[in-house]
This record gives structure tokens, C-alpha cells and sequence, in this order.
């Protein structure tokens, strides 16, 4: 996989350095993403093998998420 090539598929306002593969998960490959301004990222490829329904899966990330900016807005 080209990092770099993936990474510009992302809104990011910053310039890519450099990505890394973080070795200490079980599932999904993890690289941590270096920009300019010091900023960095998290970047996951999700296993197939293990994830067969990716669109559900994403749709159950967008509802948690959802619920939980509710839930911060809500105590501001």
C-alpha cells in the first residue's frame, strides 16, 4: 500500500511526511500518519476477513459518533 497515495484520498490541510506501521494490533494494519505542522494521524485499513459487512459497519461508527457529539453538545 502507497501511504501517501491513500492518505491524499483525505481532507487534510497539511502536507504528508511520512506514515509508519504500528505493529501492536490484532485485526486491522494501523499506520500513523506524520504531516507538516507536527500533525499527526491515525490511518486503519479494516480486515475484510474479520469485517464482511464494511458499509454496516461504517454506518454503526456514524450513529456512535453521532450520539456521542449529541451527548458533548448537550453538557456545553
Amino acid at each position: 500500500m502507497e501511504i501517501e497515495k491513500v492518505i491524499s484520498r483525505f481532507n487534510i490541510s497539511r502536507q504528508f511526511l511520512s506514515g509508519t506501521q504500528i505493529h501492536t494490533g490484532h485485526i486491522n494494519d494501523t499506520f500513523l500518519i506524520h504531516t507538516t505542522g507536527n500533525e499527526k494521524y491515525v490511518l486503519q485499513r479494516i480486515n475484510h476477513k474479520i469485517f464482511k459487512n464494511i458499509p454496516e459497519l461504517t454506518n454503526n461508527i456514524l450513529i456512535i459518533t453521532r450520539h456521542i457529539a449529541d451527548k458533548i453538545d448537550s453538557n456545553e
